[in-house]
């Protein structure tokens, strides 16, 4: 195991919701729309770092609400990223990179996710469903809502499955990854 101390005196560095790790690169993305890419050099040592901002999503980019992007998940095959904005109930897929944006919706069996606990964690899995995880919503005591996308979540046509999960006792959920 490894860890990495991040430190920036820019007030916008940091409030990092997800994360993607590749052979070359960690891009974190930020609960603000903002992203950094830091590339990996030997040894796992952190070398350049590149800035940025989703270069478009849900409504106006300079109100918080509206860019509150909290899940990011990967085609390993493509390279594309999707985004889930916790505010805004949206998924929203980018080209490999986050050069653009391909396509979003707000899939209608989220609309009702509580404001502040949307797509809190989202996994693309290898048989090409999506896992995307709330952290609240309509659920039993005790649990939050999930849905499971048969395919791409910004295809009008996916189909999802609603569940429910039971973290353990104290702990939330902040990110998901297929084993």
């Amino acid at each position: 195991l490894k860890g990495w101390r991040l430190e920036n005196p820019d007030p916008a560095f940091g409030s990092f919701s997800s994360m993607l790790v590749s052979e070359d690169a960690f891009l974190l993305l930020n609960d603000a729309g903002g992203y950094v890419r830091l590339a990996r050099g030997p040894g796992d040592a952190i070398g350049a770092a590149r800035f940025g901002d989703l270069p478009d999503g849900p409504g106006d980019p300079y109100l918080k609400r509206n860019r509150d992007s909290e899940s990011m998940t990967v085609d390993p095959r493509t390279g594309q990223i999707w985004v889930g904005f916790e505010s805004r109930n949206a998924i929203w897929r980018y080209a490999p990179g986050l050069a653009r944006a391909e396509a979003g919706r707000r899939p209608s069996e989220m609309r009702k996710w509580p404001g502040n606990a949307g797509a809190e964690a989202m996994a693309r899995l290898s048989s090409g469903r999506f896992l995307v995880l709330s952290e609240g919503g309509k659920a039993p005591p005790g649990a939050d809502a999930a849905l499971l996308f048969d395919r791409d979540p910004t295809d009008p046509a996916a189909r999802s499955t609603r569940f429910y999960y039971r973290p353990p006792s104290g702990f939330r959920v902040t990110d998901a990854a297929e084993l």
